[in-house]
């Protein structure tokens, strides 16, 4: 009998290395899928996050357009760079609404205050000049809250710098360093609402 040797140890550790590397394996699986979460979901926000972008220099250099015109027909093309606003509202709202959340809010409360504030602004910006002959003053009075809100808007958003890569936009998906210019820009938002009512 000494000289037969026993399997059954050389085999359970051919059997615990082979779970031990199908272990890992699916850790490492685990762990790239979540990484690529995270980066769908900055990309996702910093997308949202340069329509925020866009819709302050719409609001900025729009309103500057518009203020000037005499006529309908001068107003136009200017109205129809505005009338962008409302879609640009809409992507903006995602990173607006996040960074609410991400800053303690319920998910209810951050949707309530940005589309409270950005409808607030559309319901005054919208209207203005759809008649014939010069602004009245009243609609002045709007557009100029309207240019210097989206200047500041500007200025608050130009504070963070959008991510273009991978790490970067799983840091924005995190919520470093974009969070506060974004409820900054809430609050400026509902400053403007409140002042055009």
């Amino acid at each position: 009998m000494s000289g037969k040797r026993s399997y059954t140890i050389p085999i359970l550790l051919i059997v615990i290395t082979a779970m031990a590397i199908g272990l890992v394996a699916l850790y490492s699986k685990v762990l790239l899928d979540g990484q690529s979460l995270k980066t769908d979901r900055g990309e996702r926000l910093a997308s949202s996050y340069n329509y925020c972008l866009a819709l302050a220099n719409t609001l900025n250099n729009g309103a500057s357009e518009l203020a000037p015109t005499q006529t309908a027909a001068e107003r136009l093309p200017v109205k129809i760079k505005i009338g962008q606003v409302q879609l640009m509202s809409g992507e903006c709202s995602a990173a607006l609404i996040e960074s609410g959340r991400l800053s303690g809010q319920s998910k209810e409360q951050a949707t309530e205050a940005v589309a409270t504030a950005l409808q607030a602004v559309w319901a005054k910006l919208e209207p203005i000049g759809d008649h014939d002959g010069p602004l009245t003053d009243e609609e002045q009075t709007a557009i100029q809250h309207i240019q210097a809100a989206g200047s500041e808007l500007e200025e608050t958003l130009q504070a963070y710098a959008v991510p273009t890569g991978g790490d970067r936009y799983r840091q924005m998906a995190a919520g470093v360093d974009w969070t506060a210019p974004a409820q900054k820009a809430v609050k400026q938002l509902q400053e403007l609402a409140a002042a055009l009512k």
